[in-house]
């Protein structure tokens, strides 16, 4: 079996598992109204990459902007957090947040510490790029998404659920070739359902699910707003014209959060909401 049947056969369950992975919050619909504006952003920031210069400021006066938006997003985000999760036992509100100064390439992030404690992680470079306050506040509210709505937790079993789908898959593939076949080799059956899980498993593990995206969209405009900044502006981060691979070939931001007409409508669609103090709408989470 060769590996391009394996991955074929893996992005099959791929698609299963993050279906069936579903949300915790809902996402509103972004009406003709707020597509259309979400269209005039995109066309805007096009215009203006094509124009304008771009500027930048020292590491000091970048850290300066992102300490004081720190300050206002994080009791903001712990506001809600505290609110969305009163009925259950142990969630953690208070992520620290922190400059990456070691990876030099421009991204944001929430995962965990070595003890599995969660934090949201600015890079250097990203700090760099941000135009303004709004959209810090914006990108923090949309990690602090992630976390919210347990997006790490569904990713990992995502990525076992996708690692055995997968291999039963094959499994069974290999099951029928035995039935048809006297050249059938047990090892060669054993590497290759070895072989689809490991596959599965990776490929769950980084798949893309834009559910998540737009999920952690919806928290992030209602965290900015909360905040009491402008999360619109904020998403203009997402409607500039960037390439989804860095240079060496890999994933950048763009690439990890894929920009499109939808996202920023969203958050025209939830900011809407939440400045009429309609919040969030939880579905179900997982304690």
């Amino acid at each position: 079996m060769t590996v391009s049947v394996l991955k074929r056969l893996s992005a099959l369950a791929v698609a299963l598992v993050v279906a069936a992975c579903g949300t915790t919050y809902d996402v509103p619909d972004a009406d003709e109204a707020a597509r259309a504006e979400s269209a005039r952003i995109f066309a805007e920031e096009a215009e203006r990459a094509r124009t304008n210069r771009v500027e930048t400021q020292s590491t000091e006066a970048a850290q300066d902007r992102f300490d004081r938006v720190v300050a206002r997003v994080l009791p903001a985000a712990e506001r809600v957090c505290a609110r969305e999760t009163a009925d259950l036992d142990g969630f953690q509100c208070d992520l620290p947040t922190v400059v990456d100064r070691k990876w030099a390439v421009r991204n944001a992030y929430q995962t965990t510490n070595a003890a599995g404690e969660p934090y949201i992680a600015v890079t250097l470079p990203m700090l760099h790029d941000f135009r303004n306050e709004d959209e810090i506040a914006f990108v923090l509210g949309h990690e602090y998404g992630h976390h919210l709505a347990r997006h790490l937790e569904k990713r990992k079993d995502q990525a076992v659920a996708t690692a055995i789908i997968a291999g039963a898959l094959v499994a069974g593939v290999n099951i029928v070739a035995a039935q048809g076949t006297s050249d059938y080799d047990a090892g060669i059956a054993i590497d290759t359902t070895l072989a689809a899980i490991m596959v599965g498993y990776a490929l769950g593990q980084h798949a893309y699910s834009q559910s998540f995206e737009l999920e952690a969209d919806t928290i992030g405009a209602h965290i900015a707003t909360e905040a009491g900044y402008d999360a619109v502006r904020g998403a203009r981060f997402f409607a500039r014209p960037e390439p989804e691979t860095r240079s060496d070939g890999l994933l950048s931001f763009w690439g990890t959060h894929p920009p499109d007409d939808t996202r920023v409508a969203t958050v025209i669609a939830q900011t809407r909401r939440s400045t009429r103090g309609e919040g969030l709408t939880r579905r179900e989470i997982a304690p």
